[in-house]
């Protein structure tokens, strides 16, 4: 969504893409609290930030990064963590 749009439809609709399998317009809702590891070396990447991937909800998680976006497209700057 580029500049041409105003910031109140900024707000609501940034970096919403259609879910091609739905073909929903909203973020899902991940009702989870852990992201599976797949190996040693892809937990040791994760927790130090050396690899960006869902890891716990509280560290990263799909809302956050979806946050994030949207806000950094609000700000018109860098993503926040990435």
């Amino acid at each position: 969504m580029g500049s041409q749009w105003g910031f109140e439809i900024r707000q609501i609709h940034a970096n919403q893409e259609p879910d091609p399998a739905s073909g929903s317009r909203g973020a899902p809702i991940y009702q989870t609290t852990s992201y599976l590891l797949h190996d040693s070396q892809h937990a040791a990447n994760l927790f130090p930030l050396a690899e960006v991937d869902n890891t716990y909800t509280q560290i990263m998680n799909p809302t956050q990064m979806m946050f994030e976006a949207r806000l950094q497209t609000l700000e018109v700057g860098l993503a926040v963590s990435r």
